[in-house]
């Protein structure tokens, strides 16, 4: 059931912003990518250093390598000791990557060696102290020297892997990762399930229930003190609004109706009021009507207010025209007859009359 927040805005209904449903999904959706992006990331970061860094640092190694060996390469050559030299290149063994080691001397001539069967020397000596990076694999020349004179030169040749295979290297550590990354994503999943997920989906139902059912006793249970919890509790005190809202209008509503049959029973007791008042009318028209001596209604004021037939007759007027005329006029005598449309004149002779006495005090008209 949409509410009417998003039927104003068709377009927040309409377009996918997610191509799935439920928070949960959503959440595990973002993670998901938050992890690739992580995994992206350090990959990114290892391929950096590889490329930056491998180089520089593969030779610093293996230059403190050649040095160390060079402070036992000096005296084997100081002395002409080609056995003492060559077990000193015996140390480089230790090193799986480094096959080649040799000792030239200052001649150009070759002093000792250490090879690794399998391997061949280089073609050509070199006369001069350098290194080279090759394709697959680094040429280090260090100079051999004691107390400032050259006594020759010290060849190392260190294989270097192919960067697919360096590659390689790191696949413990991006399991790690990977495995790191997939289990803080379980308990991210877990705990938002647990702590989000489901107080959401229960607020969810409850207000579905509501809507549903318009039972506003209702309350949604705050079982925590985070923002899930305080969004029940706004709820319930919304609940507890809209109830008493709700109450005050049934009660308003209640007496709204008891107040209608009231006056629906005062409008009959006014309706039949009404009746009689014009059955007494019509009775008091056909008294009047069928009376042998002429009658007329006057007011306080002295205007006729109805005549019956007789009066019209004896006076020789019709009865519509004797509506509404003051009936003092005929009482005008003598000089006052020329002022018999004057109504100060006609009001004079009215309250003069035995008539109006009558009406005011009750005395008896003769």
């Amino acid at each position: 059931m949409k509410s009417l927040w998003f039927v104003k805005r068709p377009w927040l209904v309409e377009r996918k912003w997610l191509p799935i449903k439920g928070i949960q999904s959503k959440l595990s959706l973002i993670l998901l990518v938050a992890n690739m992006l992580a995994l992206f990331m350090v990959t990114m970061t290892i391929v950096f250093y590889e490329n930056s860094r491998y180089q520089p640092d593969l030779l610093l190694e293996l230059n403190i390598q050649g040095d160390m060996i060079n402070e036992h390469l000096d005296v084997a050559m100081s002395f002409d000791d080609r056995v003492s030299a060559k077990e000193s290149l015996a140390a480089f063994s230790l090193n799986k990557n480094i096959p080649i080691a040799m000792v030239i001397a200052s001649d150009g001539t070759l002093f000792a060696s250490h090879i690794i069967e399998g391997y061949s020397p280089p073609s050509k000596l070199p006369s001069e102290p350098g290194h080279v990076f090759y394709k697959d694999r680094l040429v280090l020349v260090k100079e051999i020297a004691s107390a400032n004179q050259s006594l020759g030169l010290l060849l190392i040749e260190h294989t270097t892997p192919l960067w697919r295979e360096r590659m390689l290297e790191y696949s413990p550590f991006f399991l790690v990762t990977a495995f790191t990354l997939i289990l803080l994503d379980l308990l991210i999943t877990l705990g938002a399930r647990k702590y989000i997920v489901q107080p959401l989906g229960q607020l969810t139902k409850m207000a579905e229930k509501i809507s549903i059912s318009h039972n506003y006793r209702l309350r949604a249970d705050v079982n925590s003190i985070d923002e899930v919890g305080i969004l029940s509790q706004t709820l319930n005190e919304l609940l507890s609004v809209t109830e008493t809202n709700q109450n005050s209008i049934l009660k308003s509503n209640y007496q709204l109706e008891k107040k209608t049959l009231e006056l629906e029973g005062q409008r009959g007791v006014a309706e039949a009021a009404t009746m009689n008042y014009k059955n007494l009318v019509k009775n008091h028209e056909l008294l009047l009507s069928s009376a042998g001596e002429g009658i007329i209604s006057l007011d306080l004021s002295g205007h006729i207010t109805s005549v019956n037939p007789k009066a019209a007759s004896l006076l020789e007027v019709d009865a519509e025209d004797l509506v509404s005329q003051a009936i003092s006029q005929y009482f005008v005598k003598g000089k006052d007859v020329k002022n018999r449309n004057n109504d100060s004149v006609l009001l004079a002779y009215w309250e003069q009359s035995s008539i109006f006495s009558s009406l005011t005090n009750g005395a008896c008209c003769k």
